[in-house]
């Protein structure tokens, strides 16, 4: 017996004919592409929630940065009022006591409160977001909250500001 008719008779269930690369009988003919377009999938969606995270990150950052000067605003506003006003401004909300006297309103006065947080408001606003929440505390305190829309969703952020106490 050849090896040609051993194959034949032994191996003719395990090789009927040969498989040509290239041609449309090979099954893996395509598997290129599809390799290519999951990768490309992949790559695509990571970079969506990049994106996302960053975007968050960025609205985060705009709304802390917001509320921190917004509380400054209504802390100096409480405290005596703005000494350095732009020409050309209008006054938001004007000091009850002269100006940098020192002799704010008491963080407890609501309507002293409400009057400085209409300076906190402008501010925020001024910044790109708005202020959710805005109260007095105890020892002429304040803290504020600002939130600014992102596409991830509503970033906010808190801050708190008061008098300075000196020894």
């Amino acid at each position: 017996m050849t090896s040609a008719e051993g194959l034949r008779t032994f191996g003719a269930r395990l090789v009927t004919r040969p498989v040509l690369r290239g041609t449309a009988e090979d099954p893996e003919r395509g598997s290129g592409t599809v390799l290519t377009l999951g990768l490309l999938a992949a790559a695509a969606t990571g970079l969506l929630l990049l994106s996302l995270l960053a975007s968050a990150q960025s609205g985060r950052s705009a709304a802390q940065t917001a509320a921190d000067l917004a509380a400054l605003a209504v802390a100096e506003q409480l405290a005596g009022g703005f000494t350095d006003q732009p020409a050309g401004e209008p006054d938001l909300a004007p000091a009850p006591g002269p100006a940098g006297s020192g002799e704010g309103v008491s963080a407890t006065d609501d309507r002293g409160v409400a009057s400085a947080c209409a300076v906190g408001r402008a501010t925020a606003e001024a910044n790109g977001c708005v202020l959710t929440s805005c109260e007095g505390l105890d020892g002429g305190v304040v803290e504020v909250t600002a939130s600014r829309r992102t596409v991830a969703g509503v970033a906010r952020a808190v801050a708190r500001a008061g008098p300075l106490a000196v020894p």
